[in-house]
């Protein structure tokens, strides 16, 4: 998996992340990249202590677009 993540087949712009995969990390260079939470939970973290969650809408079953 290079970079930490996998790509999408069906998408080449969607990255899928492993659980427990840092996404973000303070004071280090980022590529530019903007974060969907599609599915799933993500922890926001100030040194080991975890301050904050955020957790992907419900799916509503059925498509917005």
């Amino acid at each position: 998996m290079p970079d930490g993540y996998a790509v999408s087949s069906s998408d080449p712009n969607l990255r899928i992340y492993e659980p427990d995969q840092i996404l973000i990390q303070e004071d280090t260079d980022g590529d530019g990249s903007i974060f969907i939470l599609h599915e799933g939970t993500l922890g926001v973290f100030k040194g080991p202590e975890q301050v904050a969650e955020i957790t992907a809408p419900p799916a509503t079953g059925r498509d917005s677009r």
